[in-house]
């Protein structure tokens, strides 16, 4: 994404942290969806199961940071 020209260096460091600590078994392809909206300033449109109400809702985010 960097080597695309894709902004300010300096300001996307500010924007996504990767902790070394505690990682999860992630498909590196959300990193690069999520990534790619918090750097081109889009919105994402998610789906997700909410157990409370026992339904799949819809969601349209504008990320802000991105901690991985």
């Amino acid at each position: 994404m960097l080597e695309q020209g894709s902004g300010d260096v300096s300001a996307i460091l500010q924007r996504i942290k990767i902790l070394p600590m505690a990682q999860r078994t992630v498909s590196s392809d959300y990193f690069q969806i999520v990534a790619h909206s918090l750097i081109s300033g889009k919105k994402l449109h998610i789906e997700y199961y909410a157990r409370q109400t026992d339904a799949i809702v819809a969601r349209e985010l504008s990320p802000q940071r991105l901690v991985y």
